[in-house]
């Protein structure tokens, strides 16, 4: 299991004497929010001073008639079955600092803001906050390094 299962012994086999960094690349949001914050927060006792680096969404998109637009671009358009949804969500970068003092923002990205002609015209939404964070990339620390 994704949440804490079978990687996390092979991690603390290793002895925990290197940094760790964790990605969670289309990951997290499809996940139940109680178990995200769980992980998290084990990480960040397990393995002190790790980085973490996952991408997310607008905690908006994961209720009511938001929710029910993804659930038919997944379902419906990309034929991801039934079940297929956002659940979490953060609502800005910062928000993990406050499940602990030990977490520590390090910076995000955004594709809007990148250069790539791919995006052409569709750049402009960047201008609103509302369409800029539908879904970025966050960057957390989880702890202190250990000395």
């Amino acid at each position: 299991m994704v949440t804490f299962g079978v990687w996390h012994g092979y991690a603390v086999f290793s002895g925990g004497k290197r940094p760790f960094l964790f990605l969670a690349e289309g990951l997290f949001m499809y996940l139940q929010p109680a178990p995200v914050r769980e992980l998290i927060l084990k990480m960040r006792e397990t393995f002190t001073g790790a980085e973490l680096v996952f991408e997310t969404v607008n905690e908006r998109y994961t209720r009511s008639m938001m929710r029910r637009l993804v659930e038919f671009k997944l379902q419906k358009q990309l034929g991801l079955g039934a079940g297929a949804s956002y659940y979490f969500g953060i609502q800005h970068s910062k928000e993990l600092e406050n499940w602990h003092p030990g977490i520590k923002f390090l910076g995000e990205w955004v594709y809007f803001d990148e250069p790539e002609p791919k995006i052409g015209w569709i750049r402009w939404f960047r201008s609103f906050e509302m369409f800029r964070k539908t879904q970025w990339t966050v960057h957390y620390r989880l702890g202190q390094l250990p000395s």
